[in-house]
């Protein structure tokens, strides 16, 4: 069959999105959904980042992907959703020059994407008050809800245990809780997106008992309507802040001395891992898969280990899935309205897939990669192009140490055979993160590497955008 021949069985195209969110309730066993989302009561998530490059924020990594993919399915499925998030002034940027990775900046106004100035709000220091523009874009029954300010600058600058990243984080925490206020919203449930967002559970906790609420009572409330979702296996591996950054930027901006008094208990030897309140505060605690909840290695203030449950990532298969592939499970009736799979027959029907069928989805899918790819250029400034009939193979994390982007390298010759033998290309993608001097520096050893081996230098592609200029 040739492409411009296919065509999706009519009856199985889906709806742009859904009218009723209650059909989407029922779909997944969700029925008292209904009475607890509203457009008064969304569903609030809150994170430090979003991948949403259309909407003008751009994330670091799959904990920003995860973020925007949650809105986009709300969106999708008219669930009651506000996405708590920064909008960074700032932005960095990477290329690739004469075989040197280049870190430049640009500047983003929010108007350029659509948002809309909403209200002023203040957050104390212990010497100062910061004043923080809230912003907003409504998508449908979801909405952005963004916090920023001249100097707030970008995602995750400073050093992770820095003044300004704490400072960052408290703005996020307490100054989207009164962004949610000041648009005459209250959460319905708080997700925290990792612990960066742990604030926002604080200031509502303040606010309940600021209000009157008995302390005990406050906690039991908060965490029953809090998720902690979890990206970091280690708890080691956190940033830890110290009591005195605490007075300066966090302790002015809670009224209850009792919250600040539970908060302080939390301190071990004058410092604290933000996971250690997280934990407590948030009666939900996941990983984003199996094997993430069972390894993930933390433990409360007692030393007692905590118990993860695995929610497995999920996408929003219209954003990443070629459009073809999902025309495709619709007309196979793989998939339902709410590209979820089929309850019925859906064995049944995943057997009647093609290989042929395979085999043509995937040569669009390359034909795609390569019109991306025209825009982007290798470690020498040429153009990328892939051939149709090569088998390709991509490293497309974050590029640092845990997620051994070097381990392919380690045999450079058993690699380039592989390559060569089974006509294959190998895409080495990931940003490394800005002032990551040690993997920098890998990142350059590899590239010379590569250089010096003329298999591995046809075959093994850094991609980067067109050169920048001013």
């Amino acid at each position: 069959m040739d492409n411009e021949d296919y065509e999706p069985t009519p009856n199985y195209q889906p709806l742009e999105s859904v009218e009723d969110v209650e059909e989407f309730y029922q779909a997944i066993r969700r029925e008292k959904l209904t009475h607890k989302l509203s457009p008064e009561r969304p569903y609030c998530y809150w994170t430090i980042e979003t991948y949403d490059k259309s909407n003008g924020i751009r994330g670091g990594g799959g904990l920003g992907v995860l973020a925007a993919d949650m809105r986009r399915v709300a969106e999708q499925l008219q669930v009651p959703f506000v996405l708590v998030t920064p909008f960074y002034p700032w932005e960095s940027h990477q290329k690739m020059q004469n075989m040197e990775q280049i870190d430049f900046h640009s500047e983003k106004n929010y108007h350029d994407f659509g948002f809309n100035y909403v209200d002023t709000i203040r957050i104390k220091t212990a010497t100062s008050a910061v004043e923080l523009d809230v912003i907003e874009k409504r998508l449908g029954a979801s909405r952005f809800l963004c916090i920023t300010e001249p100097n707030f600058g970008e995602l995750y600058s400073g050093e992770s245990g820095s003044d300004h990243r704490l400072y960052q984080e408290v703005a996020l925490g307490f100054g989207g809780y009164q962004a949610l206020k000041a648009i005459g919203l209250r959460p319905a449930v708080i997700q925290l997106n990792e612990v960066a967002t742990f604030f926002a559970a604080v200031a509502r906790l303040d606010e309940l008992v600021s209000s009157g609420m008995d302390f005990y009572e406050a906690v039991v409330y908060t965490r029953k309507h809090t998720l902690y979702t979890n990206h970091t296996l280690v708890q080691a591996a956190e940033a830890t802040f110290h009591y005195s950054q605490f007075e300066q930027y966090v302790f002015p901006n809670i009224k209850s001395v009792a919250v600040k008094r539970w908060l302080s208990d939390k301190f071990t030897d004058g410092t604290i891992r933000l996971s250690t309140p997280t934990v407590e505060i948030a009666e939900l605690r996941s990983g984003v898969s199996k094997l993430h909840a069972r390894v993930a290695n933390y433990h409360d203030i007692n030393g007692a280990k905590i118990k993860f449950k695995s929610v497995t990532n999920g996408i929003h298969m219209r954003t990443w899935v070629l459009p073809e592939i999902m025309d495709y499970y619709y007309e196979k009736q793989i998939l339902n309205r709410f590209d979820l799979p089929v309850e019925r027959d859906f064995e049944d029907n995943v057997t009647k897939i093609t290989a042929d069928d395979v085999r043509r989805l995937k040569k669009i899918g390359r034909q795609r990669l390569n019109d991306i790819l025209k825009h982007r250029t290798n470690q020498y400034g040429e153009t990328i192009q892939i051939p149709e009939d090569a088998m390709l193979f991509d490293f497309k994390r974050r590029f640092v140490d845990y997620k051994r982007p070097w381990l392919p390298f380690n045999d450079p010759e058993r690699l380039a055979n592989i390559l060569e033998k089974y006509n294959a290309h190998y895409i080495l993608a990931g940003r490394v993160h800005m002032g990551d001097t040690t993997m920098f520096n890998k990142l350059m050893g590899l590239l010379h590497l590569i250089d010096e081996n003329p298999v591995l230098r046809e075959r093994v592609t850094r991609p980067r955008s067109q050169p920048w200029r001013k």
